[in-house]
């Protein structure tokens, strides 16, 4: 039934749009994955910052392990730093994702809402034709009924009437 109503196109859609709303969870989760990421990052970073400027603070008074913590420090800034821009890149990525993905699962939505619609005028404009078409003919079964039958039958009733008159008649 659904071939004959093209109502599998409608399945496909419905498949479609389930496909898409998975896509676009899936990328909602990873843009939670990448802003926990980015997070991350620049509290490393800021961590970072904080203890150089601390041991800045006190550079008068800095002993060897001070210089070596400081040096330390420095270096982890730099690959913390590149760490954040690769975050942020990644972050700012899956935002443009998720966006493309909450863009096709409306564009799948509204395409199944559209052809939906069109499906129910289709199924909607048959039913009507065939309502007419019924009537039409409950019409014309009424018409040759009243037209071809009825008289044959009346005729066959006075016939067998008459007969019947005839018949008492003659035997009075």
């Amino acid at each position: 039934l659904n071939q004959i109503t093209g109502y599998q196109h409608i399945e496909l859609l419905k498949r479609s749009v389930f496909s898409k709303e998975t896509e676009f969870v899936a990328a909602r989760q990873a843009l939670e994955v990448a802003k926990q990421d980015h997070e991350t990052a620049i509290q490393e970073r800021a961590t970072g910052q904080r203890e150089i400027n601390s041991l800045l603070q006190r550079k008068h008074l800095w002993a060897d392990t001070d210089v070596n913590r400081f040096t330390e420090l420095y270096r982890s800034e730099h690959a913390n730093e590149q760490a954040e821009i690769r975050a942020k890149r990644t972050y700012e990525s899956q935002e443009k994702a998720v966006d493309q993905k909450y863009a096709e699962l409306v564009d799948a939505i509204r395409i199944r809402y559209h052809d939906e619609q069109l499906w129910s005028d289709k199924i909607r404009a048959a039913a009507t034709y065939g309502t007419w078409a019924v009537l039409a003919l409950n019409m014309f079964i009424f018409v040759f009924v009243h037209i071809l039958i009825e008289p044959r039958k009346r005729k066959k009733i006075l016939d067998h009437v008459d007969q019947a008159v005839q018949t008492s008649s003659s035997d009075l």
